[in-house]
């Protein structure tokens, strides 16, 4: 028969491997739509030069489909990592007689959720990079919009 002790060492272990595996992958996610944004910005911006407003308004859409994509994807792995981490807490505080005392992962979910709670750290960590892209896109997009009237207009 198996110690209890050493099966609950190895789910907290295992626990932690999963939060740092999905933490990683967050970061990932946010720095691949930081680079697609300066890419699709930059390739839509080259494109207005050119006078090619239909080629930038479709590099735009694709833009923002692919910015709603990664945002889902971002999503999706903090809410396994949500999950993980609420596993992991009480892991962490299941033999703990002191409630004062902390596991290192619940002192950072405190943190976490003090932070994630208050509006302006919201809008601009959490979601930032997202809403920013897609306030860039779109303002491209109305002034592709705009020029393409204008020269069908005066034509």
């Amino acid at each position: 028969m198996s110690d209890p002790q050493i099966d609950l060492r190895s789910k907290y272990a295992e626990g932690c491997t999963a939060l740092r595996h999905y933490s990683l992958c967050v970061l990932n996610t946010r720095t691949v739509t930081i680079a697609q944004g300066f890419v699709i910005l930059t390739a839509a911006i080259y494109l207005i030069k050119d006078r090619s407003f239909g080629a930038s308004l479709v590099v735009c859409f694709f833009g923002l489909s692919f910015t709603v994509v990664l945002n889902r994807l971002q999503m999706n792995y903090w809410i396994h990592f949500n999950t993980i981490l609420e596993i992991v807490m009480r892991l962490e505080n299941l033999g703990n007689s002191d409630a004062s005392l902390m596991g290192p992962w619940s002192a950072y979910s405190e943190l976490r959720n003090e932070r994630h709670g208050k509006r302006k750290w919201k809008i601009l960590v959490v979601y930032g990079p997202y809403y920013l892209l897609t306030f860039a896109l779109a303002t491209i997009i109305m002034y592709c919009v705009a020029m393409l009237i204008m020269r069908a207009c005066f034509q």
